[in-house]
């Protein structure tokens, strides 16, 4: 689902279908958005939203979707987002171990 939230950006988020990678010959839904300047694109596995701190509180998908959009309007490139994203879900870790893989894709328009 595309949905508008707060008049920020647009959140894409498949909630099914199959991860991309367990199955061979797996046919997936295409699609395209139009970017405009300084949009933002982050592709993640669960391994971000399921970060946990030591009361085992979540990083979720709320506080996620809050970094993103507080980046929004900003001109930083994909390098600076990736190092920000880590270090704030590390941050919110604290000392806990990762318990998954924390993999994600960053990619950013910068105006022209």
């Amino acid at each position: 689902d595309l949905v508008r939230s707060r008049g920020l950006g647009d959140v894409y988020k498949r909630q099914d279908g199959m991860p991309l990678g367990v199955l061979e010959d797996t046919e997936y839904e295409e699609g395209a958005l139009a970017l405009g300047n300084s949009s933002k694109i982050l592709i993640y596995t669960d391994g971000i939203t399921e970060a946990a701190n030591d009361p085992n509180e979540q990083f979720g998908d709320e506080r996620l979707q809050n970094w993103l959009y507080s980046k929004g309007g900003s001109p930083l490139g994909a390098e600076p987002l990736k190092i920000d994203l880590l270090q704030t879900v590390k941050n919110f870790m604290g000392e806990a171990a990762p318990r998954d893989d924390m993999t994600f894709i960053v990619a950013a328009q910068q105006g022209v």
